[in-house]
């Protein structure tokens, strides 16, 4: 497996919008840095475990709706208990 995660922009943002999203498979993230403005993105939950698994770099290409951006994983927000995933930072580079 490369060093690469495919994104979608998301329009719904709150709590309860990231709730059905983790309900559904996916992670809530936000994409920021290099003097542009912030994107609001879902990954699929199932890619990030197989990327940490297997490959875990810290910097990696994000697919993001065609545009291909370098990026580093800035923070990764994980539920005390179960260990899941609830939310990513990407910085651009």
């Amino acid at each position: 497996m490369d060093a690469s995660l495919k994104a979608e922009i998301r329009s719904e943002v709150g709590s309860r919008a990231c709730a059905t999203l983790r309900d559904n498979g996916f992670i809530p993230a936000v994409l920021y840095g290099k003097a542009a403005e912030g994107k609001q993105l879902k990954v699929d939950s199932k890619s990030v475990s197989d990327y940490f698994r297997n490959v875990a770099k810290q910097e990696l290409t994000l697919d993001c709706d065609g545009e291909s951006l370098k990026v580093s994983i800035n923070e990764v927000q994980r539920h005390p208990i179960s260990r899941d995933i609830l939310h990513m930072d990407f910085l651009r580079i």
